[in-house]
């Protein structure tokens, strides 16, 4: 289940870092300050969009499922100590 929340998440920090870093690299001058300037910074960005996108999708749910995995393992030695402890 939350591999499966992990790409909703990718999409959604890609797209809101995609958003933000570059309306400030409009709003620093780098285009006209018109909304067609505004137009072109991200048409000009969708490239390296797509692959920080990419990227995303796949290290963000990696993550995920490799915290799964040691918390599993971290359970699993707790209730052989707790085994033995008692």
């Amino acid at each position: 289940r939350q591999i499966a929340t992990s790409f909703g998440f990718a999409i959604a920090s890609s797209f809101a870092f995609f958003a933000i870093t570059n309306f400030g690299v409009w709003a620093q001058g780098w285009y006209p300050s018109t909304l067609a300037g505004l137009t072109q910074c991200y048409i000009n960005a969708i490239p390296f969009y797509r692959t920080m996108l990419v990227g995303n999708m796949i290290l963000v749910p990696s993550a995920v499922a490799a915290w799964q995995l040691v918390r599993i393992k971290i359970l699993a030695k707790q209730s052989v100590v707790n085994t033995f402890v008692r």
